[in-house]
């Protein structure tokens, strides 16, 4: 899914937060998303790189 931001969508915090964990244990570290937020446009969870 995604947002009319552009941003890939994901349903709950958790979600984005696994994500976000899957990424962290990756060798190659060229994501750099380092926390979730919720989105006002989708009401969806998004990733961050800035803090």
């Amino acid at each position: 899914m995604s947002c009319t931001t552009g941003k890939r969508r994901y349903r709950d915090r958790i979600g984005a937060q696994l994500a976000l964990a899957v990424i962290r244990r990756r060798s190659n570290q060229r994501r750099r998303e380092t926390r979730a937020y919720r989105c006002g446009a989708c009401n969806g969870w998004h990733l961050a790189s800035k803090p």
